[in-house]
């Protein structure tokens, strides 16, 4: 959970800097403030029916044709590389996988869960609102010493995506998404 913590205070950071660059550099009003992204998918209480994820088409992904596209971009630092989570295509609190994998579409370097597992048994969720302008959700979880952070954020109106990867000794690094992402890691909270 540490590790999710931190990459989002990180991402909180960043967020805050912005926004006062923002701020100082603008004379104009703010625009109207995003929605959370929570909000920004499904509503809170599809999960209890079982969610369907709006369409994604043309999107590069890692994710099978009997699975939903949750989240999928690609890294501007590693073209070619990939990030997916992809979820079955029925999901409640009860029924349904998650899945994560990173690195060419047909060969990621990594894959997690090794077998189909619920969200609430291998991966966690954080979101954090500080302000009507600033907002952020993600998904995380650990493999081989290592906490993995699918995360996104909304900051007067503007969206960021990036995977963060945060290894036993605190060293980590950040991929940020090539724009326009397939995000919505909001539509599952609540599993």
């Amino acid at each position: 959970m540490r590790g999710a913590y931190d990459a989002m205070v990180v991402l909180s950071g960043r967020m805050i800097a912005l926004l006062l660059l923002t701020v100082a550099c603008s004379s104009d009003p703010p625009p109207d403030p995003p929605q959370p992204v929570s909000q920004q998918g499904m509503p809170n209480d599809a999960v209890h029916a079982g969610v369907t994820l709006p369409a994604a088409p043309d999107v590069v992904s890692h994710c099978t044709d009997e699975q939903q596209v949750l989240f999928s971009c690609e890294i501007v630092e590693r073209p070619g590389s990939i990030v997916s989570l992809c979820t079955s295509r029925k999901i409640t609190a009860d029924v349904g996988f998650m899945d994560f994998r990173f690195g060419p579409v047909g060969k990621p370097d990594v894959s997690y869960p090794a077998a189909p597992t619920h969200p609430s048994k291998a991966f966690k969720y954080a979101s954090n609102t500080p302000s009507p302008d600033i907002s952020s959700s993600s998904w995380s979880f650990e493999l081989d010493g290592a906490t993995y952070v699918l995360s996104e954020a909304a900051m007067m109106g503007e969206m960021t995506h990036e995977l963060t990867v945060r290894q036993a000794d605190s060293s980590s690094v950040s991929w940020l998404c090539k724009q326009p992402a397939t995000a919505n890691l909001g539509a599952l909270q609540g599993l």
